[in-house]
Order: C-alpha cells, then sequence, then structure tokens
C-alpha cells in the first residue's frame, strides 16, 4: 500500500529520471570510451568567450544563474535543468554533456546547437558552465 502511495505522490520523477538513464546509456554506447575521458582543463579566455555565447543561447532558459532559472523556464516541459547542482551537473559525464550541448536532449525543448554553433564555440559555452559551478557570483561572470 505504501509502494503505492509514493509511486503516485511522485509521478513527474520517475519519467524524468527514466528518460535521463535511457539517455546516458545511448551516450555510453555513441561515445564509448569517450563517455568517462576527463575533457581537459578550459583556459580562462576560452570561458569568457563562452560567456557571451551563453548570455545569449543558453540563459534564455537555464537562467543566467544556469540553474535553471530563467522567466521562461517554467513555461517549458520539462523545464531546464539545472547546470550547477544535482542532476544536471552530475548525471552525465563531461563528455556527454558537450555532446548534449551539440545534439539536445530528447524529450526536452533543449535544441542540438550543431547548427549554429561550431565545435570551439560549443566547447567555449561548456568551458564556461564548468566555471560557473566554480564559482560563487556566478551573474557576475556573465555580465
Amino acid at each position: 500500500m505504501w509502494l503505492l502511495l509514493l509511486a503516485c505522490a511522485q509521478p513527474s520523477v520517475a519519467p524524468r529520471a527514466e528518460r535521463w538513464a535511457a539517455h546516458r546509456e545511448t551516450l555510453r554506447q555513441t561515445l564509448g570510451e569517450a563517455y568517462d575521458a576527463p575533457l581537459p582543463s578550459a583556459d580562462p579566455a576560452l570561458a569568457a568567450r563562452g560567456a557571451e555565447i551563453y548570455t545569449k543561447s543558453c540563459a534564455p532558459c537555464h537562467g543566467h544563474s544556469g540553474r535553471g532559472d530563467s522567466p521562461r523556464g517554467p513555461t517549458l516541459s520539462p523545464p531546464p535543468a539545472d547546470l550547477l547542482e544535482g542532476e544536471g551537473a552530475t548525471f552525465f559525464s563531461d563528455a556527454a554533456q558537450l555532446h548534449i550541448i551539440a545534439e539536445g536532449m530528447p524529450g526536452t525543448a533543449m535544441p542540438p546547437w550543431s547548427r549554429a554553433l561550431s565545435p570551439e564555440e560549443q566547447r567555449a559555452v561548456y568551458a564556461t558552465v564548468q566555471r560557473m559551478r566554480g564559482q560563487t557570483g556566478v551573474t557576475d561572470f556573465l555580465r
């Protein structure tokens, strides 16, 4: 009985978790050994360039803070991921997150940026996100 109540009390958690888990497995197959390979540290100039791109292309959904808290965020289903903490920051490897920037995220509003951004620009955006994760004054970094 309690299990049934628990399942009914959290209807939105399981579908997202299941979608993410399925996508993670797809990315593991697609990327192979590269899935778990760490990305090299980005130099500050790359992250600074990425901040401009992030502000223009990513902040409308993920917010200037990177926490999915933009005014547009609540209108999206599902809402944008928090890129700084929790599942949005840790569920996928660095290589997988970079792939998601390039190819989008199935079942979400996250589009494939490979059509609009070069591989270097995509890496710059991810360098910005990595730097934001280590910053306390995130909005100051982006402005």
